[in-house]
């Protein structure tokens, strides 16, 4: 019994026949099937949307239309001449920028909180436990003497230095140190493509090489 996923095609140039692996339909490519179980529908037509790429663009339409609705994943991508790395690159990206901007919003709290810990305090005397005078006793437990900490000079608390980590960023980040680029928050208000820069850079560092899972594909742009 022949292989169900082959059929015989006529060899035009040494004449006969010979087996060719049969086109397999869209909604059959594992990749687009692992990913429509992993992701909503509308997450991924928001995803798109979001990258700004006509095709992307289109692909989200006919994703979201009540027309389309019956049609895989796969298959759509596979009309509007999209690649699962491309699909895949779009969801990827939609959730960098989301984690940055919810990122962002904790920014102030964090850096409140670096400054708290880049303030020095005042602790107890560890020698005189923060009475300011330490006692001599004899074997009986009775005080025959006492005389002032030299620790704390009688005041029975200590000044201690804050964190050193913080207060170094603390002082690069207010630009009074001369190390590095200067001041971080000064390169974000001058400069109005930083955020952007950072965005990218960030994509960039996580990102993975899609174009060698598609050249392992058959087809490169998706199962035909």
């Amino acid at each position: 019994m022949g292989n169900p996923n082959q059929r015989a095609v006529r060899d035009k140039v040494k004449g006969g026949y010979k087996l060719v692996n049969r086109k397999q339909p869209p909604h059959t490519d594992p990749v687009f099937k692992r990913l429509a179980a992993e992701v909503d529908r509308h997450e991924i037509a928001e995803a798109a949307y979001s990258d700004g790429n006509e095709r992307l663009t289109t692909f989200a339409n006919m994703l979201l239309n009540p027309d389309w609705k019956r049609h895989s994943i796969a298959k759509i991508a596979k009309d509007c001449m999209l690649s699962y790395a491309e699909v895949l690159r779009a969801i990827q990206r939609f959730k960098i920028d989301q984690g940055m901007f919810r990122m962002a919003r904790h920014t102030p709290q964090v850096m409140e909180d670096v400054a708290e810990d880049a303030k020095s305090r005042l602790v107890t005397c560890p020698s005189c436990e923060g009475h300011g005078r330490i006692e001599k006793v004899n074997r009986k437990g009775e005080v025959i003497a006492e005389k002032l900490c030299v620790t704390c000079d009688g005041v029975g608390k200590l000044r201690k230095i804050g964190d050193e980590a913080s207060r170094k960023l603390l002082f690069e980040t207010m630009g009074l140190t001369n190390k590095g680029r200067g001041p971080m928050v000064a390169v974000q208000v001058n400069n109005p493509q930083a955020m952007e820069t950072s965005v990218e850079q960030v994509h960039e560092a996580i990102s993975i090489p899609m174009e060698a899972e598609d050249a392992g594909r058959s087809g490169g742009e998706g199962t035909k």
